[in-house]
């Protein structure tokens, strides 16, 4: 079962969309955020050392491994090139590609490739030129899409309809910087390298880590922030007052989450700004005083960032990885950052930027004593919640 709040309504703004689901009996509904979120540029993972250094860094993708495995592309070259069979035939019919231009997708044309689907945002000019079918933007009425499934059996080298996309696009694109991973589906071999046309150099997934001490950490279930009241209320008072209460503290979440991310000293015990500056603060002067000493003063936290170009499979891995291995009273955050010209964002639905082209995700997972443990049940004798918030910019058709 899940709750979900909309943190915030208000028009042509960014909005922030959370729902809590309990571990394993709703895993399903995390996973297909993080299963539909195809075009990543940075995933930052967030843990307790204790935990970082007893478990998490011998994890594959933790310790670096996997990173200099999974490799990507970069190249220059016309969008007409994925069509050329040597691509076409060996990375879009047989194995599975992401590609992504690196235009912008206000005032350029942006192409991308995921699942065999070909999706394009082009200007109105070059729509009309082209000769090809899509749909006027949601968004601006000087931008086209076009989708092409390029897996259809029907869009072969040499057929019409292919021939057709072909045409167009080598008339109408020049050449466009691009970004390219490549990886087999599940049970066949690893890809040959791309193609010599490519002209591509290959790169890693990179991998830091920093450090942050005495870090202040404020309650990862907002439901436990909401106070006994003295006086009776009707039950659609009380439901009312304790969804605000908990939305305004998922919100703080959220907030403190971004703070940690850009490593603000604002998070810590040892913070000295002074209110003038920032009125920002983990806990009110009342709420340190009833802080047991273990929190009161703080917990040292490892931040891994992972950045490249990093596809759902690898960000699923990572979570599956990290779910895992919390036992009680542990918790993790993972947070990942999408590309802000990307022309979808979940699935295929349509993105934006004007001025704020968000389409991120952060998954705070918590660990806890089960009330009664299953004997059969594998989890360490814990029970386990996932809280996901979907941070979207408001020209993105998934908000």
């Amino acid at each position: 079962m899940s709750t979900s709040f909309a943190l915030s309504r208000r028009e042509r703004k960014p909005k922030a969309y959370v729902a809590r689901y309990a571990w394993p009996h709703d895993q399903g509904a995390p996973l297909r955020v993080v299963a539909g979120h195809h075009f990543n540029r940075q995933a930052e993972i967030f843990v307790p050392t204790a935990i970082y250094d007893t478990r998490l860094r011998y994890l594959p993708w933790f310790d670096g491994t996997e990173c200099a495995k999974s490799t990507y592309y970069h190249t220059v070259t016309p969008p007409s090139s994925f069509l050329r069979p040597e691509f076409f035939n060996e990375y879009i019919k047989k194995q599975n590609c992401l590609v992504l231009s690196l235009t912008g997708i206000d005032s350029e044309d942006v192409f991308c490739i995921c699942e065999g689907m070909l999706q394009m945002s082009l200007r109105k000019e070059i729509y009309q030129q082209s000769g090809l079918q899509g749909t006027q933007s949601a968004y601006s009425n000087s931008r086209f899409n076009v989708t092409y499934d390029l897996r259809k059996p029907s869009m072969l080298s040499g057929s019409s309809a292919f021939n057709r996309l072909f045409s167009a696009l080598t008339a109408l694109t020049e050449a466009t910087p691009f970004l390219v991973c490549v990886f087999p589906t599940e049970g066949k071999s690893p890809p040959p390298p791309l193609p010599a046309f490519f002209n591509a150099t290959l790169y890693e997934q990179s991998l830091d880590l920093s450090r942050a001490s005495n870090v202040l950490v404020p309650p990862l279930d907002p439901y436990v922030s909401v106070p006994k009241l003295n006086k009776p209320i009707g039950e659609n008072e009380r439901k009312k007052f304790t969804a605000e209460v908990v939305s305004e503290g998922y919100m703080h979440l959220l907030e403190w989450i971004s703070l940690l991310a850009v490593g603000s000293p604002r998070v810590t015990m040892r913070d000295k700004t002074r209110a003038l500056i920032s009125s920002y603060a983990v806990f009110d002067d009342s709420d340190l005083e009833f802080l047991p000493p273990s929190k009161k003063n703080g917990i040292n936290i490892v931040k891994l960032t992972i950045s490249g170009f990093l596809t759902s499979q690898m960000l699923t891995e990572m979570y599956n990885s990290v779910i895992d291995i919390l036992h009680s009273d542990d918790w993790a955050i993972m947070a990942v950052y999408g590309f802000e010209d990307a022309p979808v964002s979940w699935g295929a639905e349509e993105h934006g930027f004007l001025v704020s082209g968000e389409n991120d995700y952060m998954l705070v997972m918590r660990s806890k004593p089960a009330a009664v443990a299953n004997e059969n049940d594998s989890s360490n004798g814990t029970s386990k919640d996932v809280t996901v918030f979907e941070v979207v910019g408001s020209h993105d058709q998934h908000s």
